[in-house]
This record gives C-alpha cells, structure tokens and sequence, in this order.
C-alpha cells in the first residue's frame, strides 16, 4: 500500500486578475508519481484559471489529484476552493498537458492578490479496503449559522493533508476479528467483563458487561461473539483506549508501523498504520467537500430519519430545531427493537460525498485529539494538520449518536468525554495516512 503523497508548489503573481510566474520542487520516491511543468494562466476574459502540469509514475497507475491555494505566498493554505474541473480528482492517468480549470469568479470573486500559491497533490496509493480517500485541501472549520455552542468558533480555515478514513463506523464483526486476533497473540486478557490490553500502561477497552454491549466473550473456548444479529452494527461501549488498541492491532495484522505508543498512549504521526482522527480530519471528511452546510450532506440544511439515525426532539407543539424535519417526534421508528442501543446497520443511509456514512447520528465517534473548549482561538488550531491541544483529560467526540436531537449531529458541534469512558452511544472510525 504506498502512502506517499507528492506536492509541488507553484507560485502565481497577480497583475491584471492573474498573470503569472511559477516555480516548484518536489521529492521523488521509486514507483511514487512525480508531477512536474505546472504553469496556469487566467483564460482571456474570464474569471477562469488554467493549471497545467504533467504527472508520471513508473507503476503506470491512475492518480488522485487535488488543488489547495494560498492567498499569502504558501505561509497557509486557507482559500476555500471547490470549483475545479478537468484532470481533478480521480482516475486520472500519468501523462503529460494535464490541465485543470479553477472557477474562481464563484470561489474568490473580486479579489486581488499577488502572492497567490498552488499546491497539487497526485497521490497513486491504492484505496484500502472499506475506506474512502479524502482529498487534500483547506476547509472552513466551525459553525457557520451561529447556531452552536461557544467551543464552535471562531470559524477558521485549516489545510489538511490527503488521508483515508473508514467508510462505515468499525463494526461489531470487525470489533471481534481484531480482539480475536489480539487475544490469540497475547495482546489482550479478556473475561466475561472486560477487555484489557497486556502491553505498557493497561486500560480497559471493551466494557463485555454492560447492558448495551454486542459482544460475548466465551471463557469456554477464548473466543469473542457478536450478539445475534448485530454483525455489521456500530461497535459500541468501547473506550477511547480500545479504539486506539483497535488501531494498532489492526495495523499489526496488516504489517504497518503502529501510530500509538501503549507506554502513554500518545501517537507517532509519522507511522503509516491506523489510528483515530484529528479533531480537524474528522470534521473534514464530514463536511464531504461542501462549503458551510449543517450536515454532511451537501444538497440540504434541513435533517430527517431518512437522512440519519438520531432523535427528534418535539416539545409537544412545534419541533424544537427548525431544520429537523422527521415525520415522528422521539427515536428513529426504524429502529426502535425493543432493547437498547437503537442504532443502524452499516450502509442504511446514504454516504456523503466523500463516501462515508453514519458521520451524523448512530454513534458517537471517538477523535484523537484532547478537547479544549476554546481550541479554535488557539493558534495552534490554524495549523496545517493540527492535531489539538498537547494536554487535556479528555478526547473528543464528534458526529452525535441514536438517542441526541438534530443540533449535535451537525458538522460542527463537538463534546467530550473521560477516555476510559465507554457506553451504547460510543464508536469510531479509523484512519491512515
């Protein structure tokens, strides 16, 4: 699996709207594409920009390619752009001439800058099973209706380099494969109660006995066992210990470099295996591609039971939030069996357009970073690639889950929790590099 990305710089000077002068660099790897002769040019009488570049690789793969701007000579690159066709995206074959156009009368209309900068990314890695490839690119971050909490702004533009992210929050089938694998390695103990890991500093990462949870441990014969009929559902009352153990073991399986150290439980950025999400990843790949929308869909603001597995909260006369629109006050009557905890199966809802589902409702989603109510103000959180606060006492939680209103499944709330906390409502995904 080659996790390698290339970028190349190229450098725009503005006189009219755009003239231009470039220059790049890039590093090559053996069999990783090379991108090389950018140039880009306004199209005459238009608010058009043409890019050009050729790319190679020696596999003779398709690339994924994607375009991030900065308006102050590569320091960040915080110009949110959408509107770009042609040689974009995926499947896009090496070759020469590629061009790729930039709308940026709808994304920059009336503005002026002589420092713009480019960054294009062709990334030939091929697509992990399960998992969808989030672009490279600058996104805005925060609450946009200034309808949310306090920790939601102020709203502020983040770069983030291309990654993968699961499709699907981890299932209880893929749950039970890793800790089988763990427990038949000697990572783990386990007992009728709880999972524990056995390297560095040791915390509990399944609670087996709570009421909610969807999986048996049999003493009999070592063996994990999903609940009947809850294969592929949400793994849930799983701590934020037990989802980076999952990462790790998960990596371990597949012959990658772990990203986290179980001696104190912090995460080695440069390895290429698995691990949870940065605050500002996951709020990212939520967003799907599209500019200040509430939901990680990109055609409504408004939210349904047909959208999403949540709550509707009904105070008896009018629905509390505006933009819920299910038909039935309370839970999602898809889903209602009888027993807690009422969440959807995988694939139930459609994905985002970035390929992902369940991003709002279902499950709670365990992130990386430690919370911070007043992160954003933080220099810190304008980083390319930040990874939050260095400290805290506890991990973030995105996405909202099965039984919280319309107002936390939006893209932009956040909570926290205890990272030893586990409970019906908690789940996550994993991603890699």
């Amino acid at each position: 699996m080659k996790k390698l990305f290339k970028r190349l710089d190229a450098r725009l000077c503005v006189s009219t709207l755009f003239a231009v002068v470039f220059l790049f660099s890039f590093v090559a790897y053996a069999a990783d594409p090379i991108v090389t002769n950018v140039t880009a040019a306004q199209q005459s009488s238009t608010k058009l920009v043409s890019i050009y570049y050729d790319v190679f690789d020696a596999d003779g793969d398709t690339q994924s390619v994607s375009v991030a701007i900065s308006t102050n000579s590569g320091a960040s690159f915080d110009l949110v752009a959408a509107n770009f066709s042609g040689d974009v995206g995926s499947g896009i074959a090496t070759g020469e001439n590629k061009q790729i156009v930039w709308d940026a009368g709808t994304d920059w209309n009336w503005n002026y800058s002589s420092n713009l900068r480019f960054k294009v990314t062709a990334n030939d890695s091929v697509v992990p099973p399960d998992m969808a490839l989030i672009p490279a690119g600058t996104f805005q971050m925060g609450d946009t209706f200034g309808e949310g909490w306090d920790d939601e702004l102020p709203l502020h533009y983040v770069y983030i380099d291309a990654f993968y992210m699961d499709k699907y929050e981890v299932s209880n089938e893929k749950m039970r494969e890793v800790m089988q694998w763990a427990f038949d390695n000697g990572k783990i103990t386990a007992t009728v109660a709880t999972v524990t890991n056995l390297e560095g500093n040791q915390q509990e990462l399944l609670d087996l006995d709570a009421s909610n949870c969807q999986m048996i441990f049999s003493t009999n014969n070592n063996t994990f066992i999903v609940v009947l009929g809850k294969t592929y559902y949400p793994c849930v009352e799983v701590t934020w210990y037990g989802s980076q153990a999952y990462c790790n073991y998960k990596s371990d399986m597949g012959g990658l470099e772990r990203c986290i150290m179980f001696t104190n439980w912090s995460c080695n950025w440069n390895a290429n295996g698995y691990r949870l999400p940065t605050e500002a990843e996951w709020e990212k790949a939520a967003r799907g591609g599209a500019t200040g929308m509430r939901f990680p869909w990109s055609d409504t603001n408004i939210i349904t039971h047909a959208r999403a597995d949540y709550y509707r909260y009904w105070d008896g006369g009018s629905p509390v939030y505006s933009y819920d629109h299910a038909t039935n006050a309370g839970f999602n009557s898809a889903f209602v069996t009888g027993t807690y905890p009422y969440t959807s199966p995988e694939g139930y809802f459609a994905a985002n357009d970035y390929g992902l589902y369940d991003m709002a409702g279902n499950v709670w989603e365990w992130n990386n970073d430690w919370y911070l109510e007043n992160w954003y103000s933080q220099v810190g959180a304008t980083n390319a690639n930040t990874r939050g606060p260095e400290s805290g006492s506890t991990r973030v939680l995105r996405g909202g889950c099965w039984y919280s209103y319309a107002f936390y499944s939006r893209c932009a709330y956040r909570t926290f929790n205890a990272p030893s906390r586990s409970g019906g409502d908690l789940g996550f995904r994993c991603v890699c590099p």
